[in-house]
């Protein structure tokens, strides 16, 4: 029969004096742990411990209780709490490394042991295995992988898919004429933009259009093909390029007037066969891919 269990008891099998850890401080938000420091990374910076069993995994059949442990690295403030991100100082990005682990060690409630799956363990290795694996990347050899790691999803896949959502959201606007409030982290403010155009349509239908020669256009659509003429217009003069037909278009106005209105509709029949919902489908589908990418945990 399991021992009738006492809360704040896990802290006793564990030696925080042995590896420099502070007095643990006991939790109230779990059945059972508690919290400890250690003096890590750069002058200032102090790594928060939480090793704890929830009420959930504690309520189980099984007499061995999954942990949860987490590890995060920060300073302290003015009332001894940890900042984990301040304006007034730079993480290191290869510094300690915020870290959760989940049924990966548990405590036996009935023979009060600790187990590593299904390898019995000693408390104290525990601290320092989750230590060892929260400043992995400030190691230059043992942690090169993990840094790798780290750049690719924390850097190119987030720039990769941001760089790519700004194309297709200027895209978006070229090929319906419209401006949009757009932050690759809020699908919630894309919506609402969508539907503040929408009700602009409603209540302008012309909107802000140029007229060329006649011909209405939404400024917005004109930018891209007037920068098109411009790029090719400044390419010819620096190899003081001039071919025959484009000096007899544009030394002559009728035919200078009839090329603009002629490739104006040509530019603007290609936008419209642009899909501006399907555009906004993908937008949408890259943004929660990118906020997913920031929770994205990453095996050590």
């Amino acid at each position: 029969m399991a021992k009738d269990y006492k809360k704040n008891k896990l802290k006793k099998y564990f030696d925080f004096q042995k590896n420099n850890f502070f007095d643990p401080v006991d939790l109230k938000d779990a059945h059972d742990g508690f919290t400890t420091m250690k003096k890590i990374g750069p002058k200032g910076h102090f790594s928060y411990f939480r090793i704890f069993i929830t009420e959930k995994n504690f309520g189980i059949e099984n007499n061995k209780k999954p942990l949860t442990i987490h590890a995060t690295n920060g300073r302290l403030d003015e009332d001894k709490k940890l900042v984990v991100a301040s304006s007034n100082w730079k993480r290191p990005f290869f510094g300690p490394i915020d870290l959760t682990s989940e049924n990966e060690f548990f405590f036996d409630n009935e023979t009060e042991e600790f187990f590593k799956k299904n390898r019995e363990i000693d408390p104290q290795q525990i601290l320092e295995y989750i230590e060892k694996l929260h400043i992995k990347p400030t190691k230059p050899i043992i942690g090169i992988w993990l840094r790798i790691k780290l750049i690719f999803w924390q850097i190119l896949a987030r720039d990769t898919l941001k760089l790519f959502n700004c194309l297709l959201i200027f895209l978006l606007k070229i090929s319906t004429g419209k401006e949009y409030t757009y932050n690759i982290t809020s699908v919630s403010q894309f919506e609402n933009s969508l539907k503040e155009e929408r009700e602009k349509d409603e209540n302008d239908k012309e909107g802000k259009k140029l007229n060329i020669f006649g011909y209405k256009i939404p400024a917005i659509r004109f930018l891209p093909y007037s920068a098109f003429h411009l790029f090719f217009y400044f390419l010819f003069w620096h190899f003081d390029y001039k071919p025959k037909i484009v000096t007899a278009i544009f030394g002559n106005n009728f035919l200078t007037i009839m090329y603009t209105l002629f490739t104006l509709i040509i530019f603007e029949s290609f936008l419209n066969g642009i899909s501006g919902k399907r555009l906004e489908k993908i937008i949408k589908k890259i943004s929660i891919l990118y906020s997913k990418l920031w929770s994205k945990k990453i095996k050590l």
